[in-house]
């Protein structure tokens, strides 16, 4: 095990977050933290499928968990160690087919943190899974700067996550989105970039490394993976001029330095194109499986992308359980109107449920509920959405309930 992993260890063990034998490595390490009548078939399955990690702005995404389900991780923050944000790596069939490779020898001559380590391929840019706008010596990313998730949305069946990279690029773009969507039933990753580039006639690269083989579309507007038996599809759409995709060795294209790692048997998918103004790449990554097809690569702005199962989104819930106020504010999706449910609960049971019809041409809205009905016996508030189904989706959860 790890220090990393020792530490988690421990921490589950003292706090029983976890039962430590989700941990089991059959090794005697595990007998520092045994529990008697621990068994080792947890499920995660209660865990969410979708978190954002705040500060270091990590978005992750996946279908299940399950080794052939969907599972996307995407990173933003600042840029210090490496120049990676709106890097990630993604995973389905059991495969991961876009990969991290990690990082360089710190020892390396010439130096390794920070700016020092700007030429160095596993550090830059063009040696990880994002964008590098007019390519130099340079590092393709602003040091010290940074990315910020600026939207999420989850859905029973799609799910996205949104960075502004602004900062990153600020040398080359007025603004940066990059968005990631999991559509068709949680079942493809689209990966979509809008730009507005400074400087007309600008370079756009877009990178994507593996360990899969790549076969590029006669076209070459389009890229065949394959690993282990199995195939990913990886299709774009652009307005970019004189466009194409290509096959790479993971290696600079310009900047070498003596000494660095090499990645053997790891190739990258490159796709490059020129332009002016506002600008946008959008990827979309699909498995390939026997008697199923999945819909074609599309634009659609990020500002209108929403999940199916949630016209609003509901945050900043609070409940003051003196004055019965439920204060919350919700964001529309769409222009319908939407209904909101406030349940009271004693323990598990739902004793009364109060139903809020909201305007849906409101896009954005902060709410007071006042004088709400709340009975006797009460123990927990909850917050509900309808979904298009008509299924109850939780927004909160339970607000412990306390009269006085």
């Amino acid at each position: 095990l790890s220090d990393s992993e020792m530490n988690d260890m421990w921490y589950n063990f003292k706090f029983k977050l976890l039962d430590t034998s989700l941990y089991t490595t059959y090794g005697v390490r595990d007998f520092l933290f045994y529990t008697p009548g621990s068994t080792a078939d947890n499920s995660y399955t209660d865990f969410p499928l979708d978190s954002v990690f705040g500060n270091v702005e990590v978005g992750v995404m996946k279908s299940g968990w399950e080794n052939d389900d969907i599972y996307l991780a995407s990173v933003g923050g600042r840029v210090l160690s490496h120049f990676d944000k709106g890097s990630f790596v993604f995973e389905a069939l059991g495969e991961r087919w876009a990969i991290d490779l990690g990082q360089d020898d710190y020892n390396i001559d010439g130096g390794y943190t920070g700016l020092l380590g700007a030429d160095i391929y596993r550090k830059r840019a063009e040696g990880h899974n994002t964008l590098v706008i007019n390519p130099d010596e340079d590092a393709g990313q602003i040091f010290n700067a940074d990315a910020y998730i600026t939207d999420t949305a989850y859905g029973k069946n799609e799910a996205y996550t949104v960075y502004d990279l602004t900062n990153v690029y600020a040398d080359d773009a007025s603004s940066v989105k990059r968005g990631f969507f999991l559509g068709d039933m949680r079942s493809t990753l689209t990966i979509q970039d809008e730009i507005s580039l400074k400087s007309d006639g600008s370079s756009v690269n877009w990178f994507m490394h593996t360990n899969a083989d790549i076969e590029i579309a006669n076209d070459g507007k389009s890229a065949l993976l394959t690993q282990n038996g199995k195939k990913l599809r990886v299709d774009f759409v652009t307005n970019l001029s004189n466009w194409n995709v290509t096959k790479m060795a993971a290696e600079p294209l310009e900047v070498v330095r003596e000494g660095q790692a090499a990645n053997d048997g790891v190739s990258k998918i490159r796709f490059a194109g020129s332009g002016s103004g506002d600008v946008y790449i959008t990827a979309k990554l699909s498995p390939v499986i026997e008697d199923k097809e999945y819909p074609a690569a599309s634009y659609l702005s990020i500002d209108e992308w929403s999940v199916d199962e949630y016209m609003a989104e509901i945050f900043d819930v609070d409940f003051d359980s003196v004055k019965k106020e439920l204060s919350f504010t919700a964001r529309s999706r769409s222009e319908k109107d939407y209904k909101v449910f406030v349940a009271a609960y004693n323990e598990d049971e739902l004793i009364a449920l109060t139903e809020i019809t909201f305007d849906g041409s409101r896009k954005k809205e902060d709410n007071i509920l006042s004088n709400l009905n709340i009975p006797q016996g009460c123990t927990d508030i909850k917050c509900f959405f309808w979904d298009k189904e008509k299924i109850m989706i939780p927004l909160t959860a339970a607000i412990p309930y306390k009269t006085k």
